[in-house]
């Protein structure tokens, strides 16, 4: 069975371990830098990130853009969601279809 991690401060987190999530508690968003090679290394099929990490970590995320593991999800931290994840799946689908797609 492929593994699941997630990575966002300590309070967001938390609720993960007890369903057999790896959970990488990070202090500072930038500080996915440190722990990425790791966490790549692990070769784990989901990453969950809260959107403040998901933010610092996009050029770390662009480097794996092709690959078909991991998928990297943006999730809200605990201190609420700030769209990041809504805005990275819009700019693939503008991307893929080479224009923009007006939502509700």
């Amino acid at each position: 069975m492929r593994k699941i991690a997630v990575i966002g401060d300590s309070t967001s987190v938390l609720g993960f371990k007890p369903i057999g999530v790896t959970a990488y508690s990070i202090d500072d968003p930038a500080e996915v830098i440190e722990i990425w090679p790791a966490v790549v290394a692990a070769d784990y099929a989901i990453i969950f990130m809260t959107e403040p990490v998901f933010e610092s970590a996009q050029a770390l995320i662009k480097e794996l853009e092709t690959r078909p593991t991991p998928a990297i999800l943006a999730i809200p931290s605990t201190a609420g969601s700030i769209g990041a994840g809504r805005r990275y799946i819009k700019n693939l689908m503008e991307r893929a279809v080479g224009a923009s797609i007006k939502g509700k």
